[in-house]
This record gives structure tokens, sequence and C-alpha cells, in this order.
């Protein structure tokens, strides 16, 4: 394949055949191609048929598929119209599925993706979805398309209620079906053709597709103009005699003046991008994971949107003002193009099910964000909340393990988005060979409570130096003290060694001139759904090994004996040994720093942040 790398895993997921007519398209067939070329999902052959055009379109066409093979380009001998063209691009087809595309329209990246997704594992053999409406420019003229959330073939006989540019098929299933040679509405007389044998098709509910509003589409054209044949399919593609023709070209009528006014939706437009909703508290006290990633998730969208287009919505302390925060929510979906949900245990039961339900008049792309990995056990035996879970555009998680487990459940809307930060890592030349050292220096930086394993760093701490080891270790604990566990930290303090200390809470982004100072860093969390947490990129961008619990997403995030090293999870005595040994090793532990500045460039804001940038509207 040129141009395009694919994996073993592309090649496994079934051929996708797309179906483009052509004429006179040279203005946008480059974007509606490159909409294609961009989709997340690979394993595809887009065939390109054209009508006999006078202008450009042939060049063009030709120049991607030089550096692009699964490009196919045809022309027609003498004008056929769509019809011909469609059926020729079919005959031509080698995939599983068919999905048609106009060389004027646009698909949106995760089109194919989502929806072939969608008809695999539902087996479903004749799908759809929305769209949306765009000018010859390109410009979205807040007008969506909603169809029926399922269609069946007497349904489809009364008129078309769905949009050609959204329709994929199951040609395996439903047969390489010609389409009828009408001038116009060859599309809808196929659609009969194909509901005729699958019964039923279903909507997958997003707007994936942009339709282009313009004049020379091979597609456009007056709808009541096209009178003559919606007759003319009824009568000869149908067979059906002229009296049930007239009733149904009636009837199609009708439903084009009911599609205008319930189908065609308005879209209010918007003073933001988006809206963040989450934790922005600033209180030293306060902050933690929640805090940093919307902060995070802020920061880097500022710097592509600007600050004036992105909004937000403070949830700190809602409980105590929930009208103001009602309000602050209704205006935020209001004006925004995009809502972004970052809120934990307690708000993910309030603040998502509020904007599905507000989302119910404004239509837009809700994602949620998630902050750690405890979204599955809370929501495994709650149906109500896997409900409002199904009903958001995207929900992202930090890593595949969770992803697995939220679609177990029968979310399909699951992204992994790793965690990230921003951060200066330091330079590689600050790394010192280690050698003969006799004296080590180990941090913990996080929220000090007790299932964060702050004792048994302690613990192991205080075992290494009453064994008669050649070295000595030193603790520096950071972080600031949760309330619930003030009184028994305090009573710790007091028993410390004169190798261990409290040295306070450390700014968010100060963590790497902290962190470089010290040999390996403790990470013995008591939480086994632990996510991927912010604290090991502050790691990595200091040049600092981690000694760790196996939590369920360690391998995620950690490389073991390169980036950091493992112990049984609860076993504190395995956590001494593995420290211990580590120490004792002083060549490892020097070329697992540098390991560790290498692997923050995984995790790099301005590439992770695509992942989320991709999928907003």
């Amino acid at each position: 394949m040129v141009g395009i790398k694919m994996t073993s895993d592309d090649y496994i997921k079934p051929l996708v055949s797309i179906i483009t007519p052509s004429y006179n398209g040279e203005k946008y067939i480059s974007k509606t191609i490159e909409s294609v070329i961009n989709q997340t999902y690979k394993n595809w052959e887009m065939i390109i048929v054209d009508d006999l055009s006078t202008d450009k379109t042939e060049h063009i066409v030709k120049s991607y598929q030089k550096n692009d093979k699964r490009i196919k380009f045809f022309k027609l001998e003498k004008k056929g119209g769509a019809s011909v063209a469609r059926n020729k691009a079919i005959e031509k087809s080698k995939g599983k599925y068919i999905a048609f595309l106009d060389s004027d329209d646009l698909w949106k990246k995760d089109k194919l993706e989502k929806q072939i997704n969608f008809m695999e594992e539902n087996k479903i053999y004749f799908s759809y979805t929305d769209y949306e409406y765009i000018d010859k420019n390109g410009n979205l003229l807040y007008k969506k398309f909603v169809s029926p959330k399922k269609i069946c073939y007497f349904r489809m006989l009364l008129g078309n209620s769905i949009g050609c540019l959204t329709v994929i098929y199951n040609q395996e299933k439903l047969g390489k079906e010609n389409i009828p040679y009408l001038r116009k509405r060859n599309d809808y007389a196929l659609w009969c053709r194909l509901l005729k044998k699958s019964k039923v098709g279903y909507k997958y509910n997003d707007v994936l597709s942009y339709y282009r509003k313009n004049e020379n589409s091979i597609s456009s054209g007056s709808k009541f103009g096209l009178i003559k044949y919606h007759f003319q399919m009824h009568r000869e593609v149908n067979d059906f005699n002229i009296v049930i023709s007239t009733v149904l070209t009636m009837c199609n009528i009708i439903n084009y003046g009911f599609n205008r006014f319930l189908r065609l939706k308005k879209m209010n437009k918007t003073d933001y991008k988006a809206t963040i909703v989450g934790h922005f508290c600033s209180s030293k006290n306060n902050i933690g994971g929640q805090t940093i990633k919307t902060e995070s998730i802020y920061n880097e969208l500022i710097k592509i949107y600007d600050k004036k287009n992105i909004n937000i919505v403070d949830t700190h302390n809602w409980i105590k003002n929930p009208i103001k925060l009602f309000f602050n929510c209704l205006n935020a979906i209001k004006k925004s193009e995009n809502i972004i949900i970052l809120t934990a245990h307690k708000g993910v039961k309030v603040f998502i099910p509020l904007f599905n339900k507000l989302n119910k008049k404004y239509n837009r792309c809700l994602h949620y964000i998630l902050i750690g990995s405890w979204l599955f056990e809370n929501s495994k035996n709650d149906k109500k909340l896997i409900k409002h879970l199904k009903e958001l555009n995207y929900i992202y998680t930090e890593n595949m393990n969770l992803k697995n487990k939220l679609e177990s459940l029968g979310l399909k809307n699951v992204v992994v988005m790793k965690n990230f930060k921003h951060l200066t890592p330091i330079n590689i030349k600050e790394i010192k060979k280690i050698k003969n050292k006799n004296k080590f220096n180990a941090c913990f930086l996080s929220r000090i409570v007790f299932e964060k394993g702050i004792e048994d760093a302690i613990w192991c701490i205080n075992k290494i130096n009453k064994k008669s080891h050649k070295f000595k270790i030193y603790l520096d604990i950071y972080g600031p003290i949760d309330k619930n566990y003030y009184e028994t930290f305090e009573n710790l303090k007091k028993n410390f060694s004169d190798e261990i200390r409290y040295c306070g809470i450390v700014e968010p982004y100060d963590t790497v001139s902290v962190l470089k100072k010290y040999d390996v860093f403790l990470f013995p969390t008591h939480f086994k759904t632990e996510g991927i947490p912010g604290t090991i990129l502050d790691c990595y961008a200091s040049a600092l090994p981690i000694v760790a619990a196996k939590w369920e997403n360690f391998d995620e995030i950690i490389d073991n004996n390169m980036t950091g090293i493992s112990y049984e999870f609860g076993n504190n005595d395995d956590f001494y040994d593995k420290l211990v040994d580590l120490l004792n090793n002083q060549e490892k532990l020097f070329n697992m720093k540098k390991n560790a500045l290498s692997k923050y460039n995984e995790f790099l804001p301005e590439i992770i942040i695509k992942t989320l940038i991709d999928r907003m509207i």
C-alpha cells in the first residue's frame, strides 16, 4: 500500500467499498477524498466513477491515487447520470460493506469506525446516521437532518427519511443490488430494494457526515420537481399499479413536508467551541488528580482555540449552590458546540444525566473524560447509569483495560486517551552517572491518605535503614493531607525517624524541579483499579524510576525493569526486596533514569489532545 501505514489489525477488519459518483467536481472532490483518507478505520476502497466531467476532476483524483492505491478511478464511456455511475462502482466493489459518498460531501474522521462497529456488533445489515448541512465554502449552516431510529420497507415506501451519504449496507448479506436506472431518486429506490430484503434498517445515533448545499451537485434539485421520478420509481421499480403508485407519490410529497417540519432541525449558533465542566479549584489543599487533569485539558484547548472560545463551569462545592450550577450548565449547553465533562464518583450521577436531558433540545457533542479507573465498578450494577453513559457521544478512558471492561457493559462510545501533563522535562545531560553511592533519596508524592500506601512506604524505609545494608535511604513525603487522615498522619509524623520527613505541597507545575533531585519514586498504592496517575508522568519528565505495587493498569504506563519495577500488590516484603535489589544495582538504576526520561515522549500533551480534538464538532 503506497502512502498509508496499515497494521495487521486493520486488515482483519471488513473491507468497506465507498461508492462515489462524480461530475465536474474539481472544486470539492479533494476535500471529499481527504475526509476518507483521514478515516480512523483504514480498511476501505474508494471507487470514484466519473460521468464524463469536463473539468479537472480526473486529474485531481489521479493525483491522490498515486499516493494511495485504495483510491480507484473509472470513467463512464457515455453519460449516464448518478445511477449508472454508482452501479459501475458497485460492480467493481470487493467489500463486505457498501457505503455512499457523493463527490462534494464530507465524512467525519470516525464515520466508518463507529458505524461499522455498530453493524458488526449488533448484526445489522442496513444502517444510517443523522447529518449536518454545510454551505459551498464548507461552513456549517447550523441545520441537522434527524432520521428515524429505525425504518422498515413499508415506512420507506411512504418517503425517504435518510441521507445517501450516511448509508452503509452489508453486501454479503443483501447482495450486489444494482441501483435502478432513474435520473433522480435512484438512491431512494435502492433503499426500498435493500429494506425489502433486510426488513429493517437502524440508525447509529450520531452526526457523522456533512451534506453540502450546492447547486451543481449530481444529486441536487427541487424536491417538488422530482414528483415524476417518485411515480416512476413506484410504478416501474417497485412494480405497483397506477393507483398505488399515485397514492405513494402523494405520500412522498406529504413526507417531504413532514421532514422539513420535524426532521430538519435548526442548530443554535454558539459562542464557544467548548465548555469544560470540572473542578477548577485553585486552593492548595484541594489540588488532586481531578483538578490537574481538568486544568491540563483547559490549557491545551485554549492553545488551539484561544481563551475566548473555551468556557468553563467550575464544579467546586457545587452542592452548596445547585441552582446556580444548573443555570451555568444550561447557559453552557446553549452557547457551546461541545460539552467536556470531567467529574468524579459523585458528580457522574448528577452532571451526565443533567446534560443528557438538556441535550435533547440542543444536540451538542457530549464528551466525558474519566479520571482514574473507578467507573466500571461504580456502574456495572447500575442500569440507569449505564443508560446515561450510552447517550454520551464519547467516553475517554486512560487505558485499554478499562475500555474493554466498559465495552463489556454494552458501551460502544469508549475511546482511549492517555493521561498527560504539560511539563518541561529535564535535559538528559542532567542525569549523572551513579557509582559507589551509599546514600539514596526516595520520594513519595500524592494525596496523603492510607489508600495511597503512605504507611507502606514509611515501613519499607524504616526496615531498610534498620538492616545492615551498605547504604542508607531517605524519604521525603509531599502532598496535601486528606482531611479524614489528618489526625492519623500527625501521629505518624511524631514517630518519623531521622531519615523521613514531610515536605508539604508541591505546586502542580513545579513537580519536575522538585523530583529531579531524587533517585527513586515510591508508589505503593492500595487502589487495584488505579488509572494512569499524573504523578508517574511527573517522574518520567524528571528521569525518576518508580517502584510500584502492581495495580491492574501497571503495564500500560510502566515498562517493568525499564522505567520502573513492580512488586506483588499488597506484599510489603516484596516491596522491600525489590527496592533493595534496585539500590544494590546502581548501573541498572542509572539506565532506568534514562529510560524514564525517554518514556515521557509518549505522553506529550500536543499529541494526546488530538484524540479529543478529532472528535469535537
